[in-house]
């Protein structure tokens, strides 16, 4: 054993500590230090000696240490103490401080040579059974990255290390795959580059594991170690993976701190096989197998990209002359070309296009549109050209896509982008001012009609449907405009529009035609027409249709009402010139009736002229009976008189009236009507006077007898 054995001297005592640090040193032992207590967590020395009061606490507190078979205790006493209790408690072996320089020596390097052995074969024991652990995982589990992970993060507690990852490497491949890597649960099957690993590199190389203790300090480690520093990597180690001499990878381990002495010949042995382990699983491993069908297909993939390329420098000059925005895109969707049409097209630069996906430079809909068209082309297919949206550092703008399978057989689809946003913008505006102007039409009322050069009908509105009782889809494009009018009608029509007395050359004023509608019947109608010039040529006619059958039913309804009205109003006038005569007439033969009544009862009965008085009377009662009848009449009779004249027939009259009574008019002076009342109560209006007549009457025969 080396003097250099790290020896913690435990006592309360301070004197005897210091004591037996000098005891130790003078037997050659001078890596002894003295300390009053040891804290768990700090390094373990390669013995502790317990000495003075409380040696049973300090080695029963040792051996509750997690690790403690792996300590040396030694126990100091003096002769006359019994050593045994001591072994009991745990110590390794116990000295007599009298026993002299070499024998504490001795005593004490054999203690220290028994816990190392301890320490190895734990060491041993425990890289066997992570060993086993890991293949009764991988057989349970199978050899995903999860699973690898799991091992590598086993891997690197037990060596020591923070990081640890799996490379897989074909032989003659520039590059390797990491399988799985303890940073980040998603860092799997990505490749990487074997140059910017050199560790990784010697280590697949020599076949034997590589250990850096500083990357500052090794030479292969130059040009990059600045890096690794600043990522965090300092001390590396790495065991190749092969079997049967050729590579299949590397384990990698990483550690932000230098120093990998800490790695004992076992822990070497672990590495290794460890790697030998994993080689044998993945020899058989599908995942390998992918990996190397996938290092075959980007050796193939690289060597037609390199095709690829050529042609593509030789079609460049055509590329960059086109007027049209050019992509060309691989296999995986990548842009790998772009012209300078395209450049100014979207507003990216040439080099922020590259190595995009195509379709991120169109909106998410139509991504599985255009890897649709891709497909066919691939399959030696031509689309026909269409219309898509291209992002731009502005807005959306749209192209027209046509492809070119020039490029096919090397990976490659070529797609020409002509910008139509200007005319796609006039097309959709002429197509909404066109459907206005058909929505226009087919809102009219009239039947509007338009027919080409040659009698076709072009346009046929919903009011020509119902006029003429043909659906447009059987008129337009197929029916002649001449089987819409009377024979020779439509002809001329034609005529009139030429002619100048209608309206002028071109324009037809309004007239009224019959049109033959699908029942066989002829409609009238009042109609205009115009003639559609291009470029001074007649191209079209159209014509406006107005239904006339309404407007002439209406017509006669109101030819009727108005004779109706007419004989109403001769019917009216005569009753109200009935009632007003009655009205007029009543009072003054009222007065002559009662005048000639007051003679008659104020005169001598032998009086001569008393019998005239009498006729007088009865005349007037007469008159007035007459009068009662042609205040009664509201519907007339008539009766033939002397030659053509004819004479109303009071009786007749007054029958019909009674039958059908209506309210008569009285009119004032001024002629304004002014109240309605029946003929009856005009009648009794009458009686009603003749009584107030005949008291005043009698009142003026009294005053005049008085008088006399």
């Amino acid at each position: 054993m080396s003097p250099d054995l790290a020896i913690a001297v435990l006592a309360s005592e301070e004197d005897l500590r210091q004591s037996l640090v000098t005891y130790l040193a003078s037997s050659g032992l001078g890596g002894a230090y003295a300390t009053a207590r040891y804290e768990p967590g700090h390094e373990v020395p390669d013995v502790f000696l317990v000495a003075g009061e409380g040696r049973g606490p300090y080695i029963q507190s040792l051996r509750g240490h997690a690790q403690s078979s792996q300590i040396a205790l030694v126990v100091a006493c003096e002769p006359t103490e019994d050593a045994a209790k001591f072994l009991a408690l745990g110590a390794d072996d116990v000295f007599w401080l009298d026993s002299g320089y070499q024998a504490t020596h001795l005593r004490i390097e054999l203690a220290a040579a028994q816990a190392a052995k301890r320490r190895e074969y734990d060491e041993l024991q425990k890289f066997h059974t992570a060993l086993l652990e890991m293949r009764a995982l991988i057989a349970e589990r199978g050899d995903g990255a999860d699973v690898l992970r799991e091992i590598l993060l086993t891997a690197a507690r037990l060596l020591g290390f923070e990081r640890a990852s799996m490379m897989a490497h074909v032989e003659s491949s520039s590059a390797a795959y990491v399988i799985a890597a303890t940073d980040d649960p998603t860092l799997s099957q990505f490749e990487l580059a074997i140059e910017d690993y050199p560790e990784v590199g010697e280590a697949i190389r020599q076949g034997t594991p590589l250990c850096i203790d500083d990357v500052r300090l090794h030479p292969a480690m130059e040009e990059i170690s600045e890096d690794l520093v600043t990522r965090g990597v300092v001390a590396i180690a790495v065991y190749p993976v092969a079997w049967k001499g050729r590579s299949m990878g590397a384990l990698l381990f990483r550690k932000s701190t230098p120093g990998v002495s800490h790695l004992s010949s076992h822990a070497q042995d672990f590495g290794v096989l460890l790697a030998a382990q994993l080689a044998a699983q993945l020899r058989d491993s599908s995942l390998f197998d992918r990996l190397r069908d996938q290092t075959r297909r980007l050796t193939r993939a690289g060597f037609e990209a390199e095709r690829r390329a050529r042609s593509l420098d030789s079609l460049s000059e055509y590329f960059e002359a086109s007027s049209e925005g050019v992509f060309v895109v691989d296999k995986d969707g990548q842009l790998i070309y772009v012209n300078g049409t395209a450049e100014r097209l979207t507003g990216f630069a040439r080099d922020a296009l590259l190595g995009t996906g195509v379709a991120e430079h169109l909106p998410h809909d139509e991504g599985k549109t255009i890897a649709a068209v891709m497909e066919l082309v691939f399959e030696g297919n031509n689309i026909k050209p269409h219309d898509m949206q291209l992002r731009t550092t502005g807005e959306f703008v749209t192209v027209c896509v046509t492809t070119s399978t020039v490029l096919g057989k090397h990976g490659a689809v070529i797609l020409s982008l002509r910008d139509v946003t200007q005319e796609r913008s006039l097309e959709a505006q002429l197509h909404h001012s066109s459907e206005f102007l058909s929505n226009l039409v087919d809102s009219a009322v009239d039947a509007i009609i338009a027919v080409d050069m040659k009698g076709r009908v072009i346009v046929f509105n919903k009011g020509a449907e119902q006029l003429f009782g043909y659906p447009a889809d059987s008129v337009v494009g197929s029916f002649s405009v001449t089987g819409l009018y009377p024979e020779g009608v439509a002809k001329q029509v034609m005529r009139m529009l030429r002619s100048e007395g209608y309206g002028g050359p071109g324009r037809l004023e309004q007239i009224r035609r019959e049109v033959l509608v699908s029942s066989g019947e002829m409609v009238p109608v009042n109609m205009t027409a115009a003639i559609i010039y291009q470029a001074g040529r007649e191209v079209a006619t159209v014509g406006i249709f107005s239904d006339l059958r309404d407007r002439i039913r209406i017509e006669q309804r109101l030819l009727v009402a108005q004779e109706q009205l007419k004989d109403q109003e001769q019917r009216s006038l005569l009753a109200g010139l009935a009632g007003a005569a009655a009205h007029e007439l009543n009072q003054p033969l009222t007065s002559i009736i009662g005048y000639a009544q007051l003679i008659e009862r104020t005169c001598n009965l032998e009086e001569k002229y008393l019998r005239y008085t009498t006729t007088i009377v009865d005349e007037a009662e007469r008159m007035a009976e007459i009068v009662k009848k042609i205040g009664r009449i509201t519907h007339y009779e008539t009766v033939e008189y002397v030659g053509s004249a004819s004479i109303v027939d009071l009786d007749r009259s007054v029958e019909a009236s009674e039958s059908a009574p209506v309210p008569a008019v009285l009119f004032t002076e001024d002629g304004d009507t002014t109240a309605q009342i029946s003929l009856e109560q005009i009648s009794d209006t009458r009686e009603e006077e003749m009584r107030e007549l005949d008291a005043d009457l009698v009142q003026q025969s009294k005053k005049d007898h008085e008088g006399r």
